[in-house]
């Protein structure tokens, strides 16, 4: 009987053996199969061709350099590519495969493409945000207004945005000391006029009335168009009404050979143009009926892939291009406006100076342009047809009628 019993318990203990043993043999294969994302490489991923204006090679460098300086016993690799649109290409095949890096830098049109699509992962959860700006010293309706909304997906990282360049020594000739900050369409048209009795150009062209006017062409995704609305109708028959009834073009050498008071200028171009600083002032647009002094804005983002392991390095790094040190680089080398309050000790010289002080007060409420796929196309249509319609006398809000019907069609062929 003891025997029986004895023989039995091994019998169970041999079966219990042989069903672990196969449990192993079965999860083995898929193990090898399906391996785990290594966490102890920090992947990071970003292109070199800027959306604004210098190139942005120097800038993944000096971000491994910082972060290998800081975190010497931790590694980390970039992947770089010398166009967006070869970026573009290669993060979204990336993406496919599920082997996206664990940071990687993108442009309003990429990441307009990728943020309702589950391949970024959260940063800021949405009641930490104020609290994560004040640390990083950026304004968080900025982020807000940079993003979709509370959900922080992707952080920017660089701005520019539209001004309005003063040429000071110009605007006393014609009896005028100084442009208030808060000013308005109306100012500004008082001033041209002034202006215009000597035949002087002016830069300002109608997308950049539409925003300060509290306007929008298109939605951020490119579904929809607003050209029969009454803030872009009465944004662009400002802007044909200052030219006079024409479409005048004018070049950054207008400002800076002295044959204009007020261009309308990016942020970046402003740092790269050499202009003595004493006789320039930088402004946010003037404000229309319904807006206000609204600047146009673009940005460059940095997000979290969904399938990192390394987050916490992943943010480490992002604290990084956040940094006081390498937003004061993204500055003084011209490729960007920095989206950080900097010190004027970290601020190579007067310009930029003004141009910082300035983008602390435009950012916050600038309209941030998200790019999407055909939005060149699409705008360089509307930019065609209003110029044909001032050229040729038809009248404005008929001419935006046909325009949105002839817009409107093409958009709905996209979605």
């Amino acid at each position: 009987m003891g025997n029986s019993k004895q023989c039995t318990i091994m019998k169970t203990y041999n079966k219990l053996i042989l069903i672990l043993f196969a449990a192993l043999i079965l999860t083995l294969p898929i193990f090898l199969l399906f391996p785990t994302r290594s966490n102890k490489v920090l992947k990071v991923a970003g292109f070199y061709e800027s959306p604004f204006s210098s190139d942005a090679g120097f800038l993944l460098e000096a971000l491994v350099k910082e972060y290998k300086t800081r975190y010497p016993k931790e590694s980390i690799e970039f992947h770089q590519e010398v166009t967006i649109d070869e970026y573009n290409e290669w993060i979204s095949a990336a993406i496919l495969r599920g082997k996206e890096p664990d940071v990687f830098f993108m442009t309003s049109q990429l990441y307009s493409e990728l943020y309702d699509k589950g391949i970024m992962k959260e940063i800021v959860v949405a009641k930490e945000l104020e609290n994560f700006c004040n640390e990083k010293k950026i304004d968080a309706e900025f982020v807000k207004h940079a993003g979709y909304g509370e959900e922080i997906y992707a952080i920017p990282v660089a701005a520019d945005f539209t001004l309005m360049a003063v040429n000071k020594s110009l605007l006393r000739g014609y009896g005028i000391d100084k442009v208030n900050d808060a000013w308005e369409w109306s100012d500004y048209q008082r001033m041209c006029r002034a202006i215009n009795k000597d035949n002087s150009k002016y830069g300002f062209d109608w997308e950049d009335a539409v925003y300060s006017n509290g306007g929008k062409v298109v939605d951020y995704l490119g579904r929809e168009d607003y050209l029969n609305s009454l803030n872009v109708l009465n944004a662009i028959n400002f802007v044909y009404r200052l030219n006079g009834g024409t479409s005048t073009k004018v070049t950054p050498r207008d400002f800076r050979g002295g044959k204009l008071v007020f261009e309308k200028l990016n942020a970046t171009e402003c740092i790269n143009m050499n202009f003595p600083s004493d006789e320039a002032d930088f402004l946010a647009m003037p404000a229309g009926p319904k807006g206000g002094n609204i600047s146009k804005a673009e940005c460059v983002y940095v997000c979290i892939g969904r399938h990192s392991n390394n987050v916490e390095k992943s943010k480490k790094f992002i604290d990084i291009v956040l940094s006081s040190k390498i937003q004061s680089e993204i500055v003084n080398s011209g490729y960007a406006m920095p989206v950080t309050k900097l010190s004027d000790d970290l601020i190579s010289d007067e310009t930029v100076r003004k141009l910082c002080m300035l983008s602390d007060k435009v950012l916050p409420s600038a309209f941030i342009v998200h790019r999407f796929r055909d939005d060149k196309y699409i705008f360089d249509i509307i930019d065609k047809r209003i110029e044909d319609a001032i050229k040729s006398g038809v009248k404005l809000d008929n001419a935006l009628s046909e325009l949105h019907i002839e817009i409107s069609d093409f958009l709905s062929k996209r979605r």
